[in-house]
């Protein structure tokens, strides 16, 4: 089965050799991913390959004596960096061990192939993340910027929501699908066009619905505890799915895919649409609503520097090629204030008992 995924800068060629894989990624991957489609000539391919004979052929194969590791996946301001493998018939190979996966490179701009012994969550995953981290790099090299927010659209713009982890990004974002005025674009990275345009385009991801969180929406909660929301599962899978495979109380967070949470909160995902504000929020105990505060441009500037992923170096397994982002510390500050300071900013305040009357967002939309 093959898919087109596309995005602002191109496009990758998708090949799973199993219907339910297919299915899943067409869920997470939406609206992105087309079943058909015309892609130009020299575009990536990704192959995702299930075969316990390549899987187990490789894995007697060995770590390079050298141990070195290569650079494959941002999360976060980390990086996930894999041991190099040996293989005779690729020029990069490297092992996933926690995701049950090899990843091989014959030569560059050849197919990328994900090899994995059978259908599991966490091989799904690991074919998502190279599908994402290949788009992350082609957006880095045309001269986008990856911002590690949230963001929602009111009134066809887009709203970012940018910060470390446990800033609250997710917490304002469920707040404001919950208004029903908005529809979500992104829950953890977002990508933004520096060419004038301001467009953000988000990159889907795991949505993780931390425990503490979901006692801010108590009915929201209960629809999770019928267990049809599991990040592993397409929607045909959890309609069939028997008791016991489906994560209903987890100890510390649901992990949902995109759509999931979409169907959660009752919105549609969106794909794109111009920026016109960021906010940096907060999770505070002495805020009684949800209380927006003006920024100056350059604590902006500073705070959005401070959430961008940096672009792989030339080395790395799913770099890509072109001009790019700069990575030093001042070219992204630079490009941050560049971009910063063409649109609204704004700190929130979240408190404990936030009361979602929706007047922020009209705040927000004007």
């Amino acid at each position: 089965m093959r898919a087109v995924y596309r995005s602002p800068v191109g496009a990758l060629r998708v090949t799973v050799d199993a219907e339910a894989v297919f299915e899943w990624l067409s869920e997470f991957l939406a609206p992105c991913l087309e079943k058909e489609g015309d892609i130009a000539p020299g575009a990536v391919d990704v192959r995702f390959v299930i075969d316990r004979g390549a899987f187990d052929a490789l894995e007697a194969g060995g770590a390079e004596a050298s141990g070195d590791l290569v650079d494959c996946f941002r999360l976060d301001q980390d990086l996930v960096r894999l041991p190099r493998w040996r293989d005779g018939a690729a020029d990069v190979t490297v092992f996933d061990e926690a995701l049950g996966a090899f990843y091989r490179r014959c030569r560059p701009g050849e197919p990328v192939e994900v090899v994995a012994a059978g259908d599991s969550a966490r091989a799904r995953v690991a074919v998502m993340r190279v599908i994402r981290e290949l788009t992350m790099s082609h957006l880095a090299a045309a001269g986008w910027m990856i911002v590690h927010a949230s963001a929602f659209v009111v009134d066809g713009h887009a709203v970012l929501v940018a910060g470390p982890k446990r800033a609250g990004k997710t917490t304002l974002l469920t707040y404001a699908m919950t208004t029903g005025a908005a529809q979500c674009l992104a829950n953890d990275r977002v990508a933004i066009a520096l060419d004038g345009t301001h467009t953000a385009w988000g990159v889907p991801t795991i949505v993780s619905l931390r425990v503490p969180m979901m006692r801010r929406f108590p009915a929201l909660a209960r629809r999770l505890q019928t267990g049809q929301y599991d990040f592993r599962l397409s929607r045909r899978e959890l309609g069939t799915a028997r008791a016991g495979d489906v994560d209903v109380a987890p100890a510390e967070a649901w992990s949902v895919t995109p759509m999931q949470y979409c169907n959660l909160v009752g919105v549609s995902l969106a794909g794109c649409a111009p920026a016109s504000a960021v906010v940096f929020p907060r999770l505070v105990d002495d805020a009684a609503s949800i209380d927006l505060e003006p920024m100056d441009s350059v604590e902006s500037a500073e705070r959005l520097a401070d959430s961008v992923f940096r672009p792989h170096g030339g080395q790395a397994l799913f770099a890509g090629h072109g001009k790019g982002v700069p990575a030093s510390e001042a070219d992204l500050l630079r490009a941050s204030q560049s971009f910063i300071g063409r649109i609204a900013r704004y700190a929130c305040r979240i408190g404990p008992d936030a009361r979602n009357d929706g007047a922020w967002i009209k705040a927000l939309a004007r």
